[in-house]
């Protein structure tokens, strides 16, 4: 019984590994679907029968890839599918029938850019090609003890701008942790930025932080 308990533990653990094995490769299938090529990526072009021609080839920063013998293409934010089908359609003029295979060998990588009022601003590289802003700011080495929290500034690819107020998060009185796309700029201003200076008859004229709704009764009550 205890050598058979054991031949079942095995087993059990073995079809574990292998299901945690086929999600992980649906998943990466999936991702490789849906990606849309982009500078930097390095592409695999394989031809069945015509060894001379199966090579590898980088998007170049201007969008554009050489593949033998078709010449120029426009690879930028192609699917993988779709540059198949153009690489097959022009190599019908030397080949009768082409059989092309083509293939991620290697992502570009993603950045995010962070400024301002943390530890190690400038860009960020990142495993993926999203990230929440939480993990950003961790990467970045955190913010300083200056750091205006409430006042952050995401700056998105299109150049589309928001504040977000992001103090909320680490007290626990707010969950908003908004997800950023490689590309995006995330401006972290300090509080001598965004805050109210004061002066004249007040106890401890200086720079006040500056809240959301804040009034000028609360200016003078700090």
């Amino acid at each position: 019984i205890k050598y058979w308990g054991e031949i079942l533990m095995k087993t059990g653990n073995l079809v574990f590994l292998l299901s945690i094995l086929l999600m992980v490769i649906l998943g990466f299938m999936a991702f490789s679907s849906t990606y849309l090529l982009r500078p930097g990526d390095i592409v695999s072009v394989q031809v069945y029968g015509h060894q001379e021609i199966t090579g590898q080839y980088t998007i170049g920063p201007d969008g554009h890839v050489q593949i033998f013998p078709v010449g120029d293409i426009y690879a930028q934010s192609l699917s993988v599918q779709s540059l198949t089908e153009i690489v097959t359609k022009r190599l019908e003029k030397f080949i009768s029938n082409p059989q092309v295979t083509i293939s991620i060998q290697k992502y570009a990588p993603f950045f995010v850019y962070i400024l301002g009022s943390v530890r190690n601003p400038g860009a960020i590289q990142i495993p993926e090609s999203t990230i929440r802003l939480s993990a950003l700011l961790s990467l970045a080495g955190g913010s300083l003890s200056n750091s205006d929290l409430y006042n952050i500034r995401i700056v998105g690819k299109d150049l589309t701008s928001k504040i977000i107020n992001f103090s909320g998060f680490y007290t626990g009185t707010d969950s908003i942790d908004p997800v950023l796309s490689a590309g995006d700029t995330v401006v972290v201003p300090s509080e001598e930025q965004t805050g109210v200076f004061v002066m004249g008859e007040v106890k401890a004229p200086g720079i006040i932080k500056y809240t959301p709704n804040m009034s000028i009764l609360d200016v003078i009550q700090k």
